[in-house]
């Protein structure tokens, strides 16, 4: 399994997944402090979070609200499980904008199809801040992450 960080910052950091070497993986049942967006790439995959399962389909969405149990498994797939985790600490917004988003994490939302919204775009655009030079990079960040909350 490639479980590579590629952001890190005081307030949000990103992760890439991808993996395909075992039979049945497991995530680990856990919670953090931040908020995460979590996409779902490709793969076969079932999510647990708080006594539910998902089974995301390509090109979903879900949200993990802070200190929210949560974690993954796959079973009997040879499949290429692909995914990226955007986490951000409710802090990382303004006021104002935690006011404006923060309701999206009271509870876990599942997002199957996000059409007509091309989330892969908005994902895209923030893995291309990594080769800003900072504070340009910093802003960048924020603001791709505000765009992709507000779709």
């Amino acid at each position: 399994m490639v479980h590579d960080k590629i952001l890190e910052s005081d307030y949000i950091y990103i992760y890439h997944t991808e993996s395909v070497d075992e039979k049945v993986m497991r995530g680990g049942i856990h919670a953090h402090p931040e908020c995460e967006i979590l996409y779902f790439i490709r793969g076969d995959i079932t999510f647990l979070s708080e006594n539910q399962v998902y089974y995301p389909v390509p090109e979903s969405l879900m949200l993990f609200p802070p200190n929210m149990s949560h974690g993954w498994k796959t079973e009997f797939s040879d499949s290429l499980f692909r995914r990226i985790s955007i986490h951000f600490l409710p802090e990382y917004l303004d006021v104002s904008e935690r006011l404006m988003f923060m309701d999206l994490f009271r509870a876990v939302r599942y997002f199957p199809i996000p059409a007509p919204v091309n989330i892969n775009f908005f994902i895209q655009s923030m893995l291309m801040c990594e080769k800003m030079e900072n504070p340009l990079r910093t802003l960048s960040y924020k603001n791709r992450l505000i765009g992709l909350l507000s779709e």
